[in-house]
């Protein structure tokens, strides 16, 4: 199982990395970050960086998050918790790569509706909340079954 979420997590940077190389050439040279408001634009290649920035920063701080919670739960409860542990960041990237496709849309010179693209924004607190009901999932799981 292990295996699999590593290669989920290469997938989720692969698919992160990929959107962000066609939201980026498809970009104005400024760049809205939200819809509604016109006064919060940055520079294509801020915008870049900004958001290299905060990927980087956020899978530094998963992996720190995974690492604690591996020593200090020494995990013995099996394999099902270091990979729910280790899930956190592909649910992180994959969300990342939504939003990112989200402001791309936001910023099309074709003007497609972002209206119709407002889905994406609500898949990663969906994916959150899948993530933390398997873990619900699994301690109810390993009580009835001890």
């Amino acid at each position: 199982m292990l295996k699999i979420v590593g290669l989920i997590r290469t997938l989720s940077f692969v698919l992160f990395l990929g959107t962000l190389g066609l939201v980026y050439a498809y970009l104005p040279i400024m760049v809205e970050v939200l819809p509604d408001r016109l006064d919060l634009a940055l520079h294509k290649s801020s915008f870049f960086y900004y958001v290299v920035a905060l990927f980087i920063i956020v899978n530094l701080f998963t992996w720190g998050l995974t690492k604690l919670a591996h020593s200090l739960l020494m995990l013995k409860k099996g394999e099902e918790v270091t990979a729910w542990f280790n899930v956190i960041s592909p649910v992180i990237n994959i969300y990342l790569s939504l939003l990112l496709g989200y402001v791309g849309v936001i910023n099309n010179p074709l003007h497609v509706s972002a209206q119709g693209f407002a889905y994406l924004n609500y898949f990663g607190p969906a994916m959150l909340l899948i993530w933390v009901g398997v873990l619900f999932y699994m301690i109810v799981n390993k009580k009835s079954t001890t």
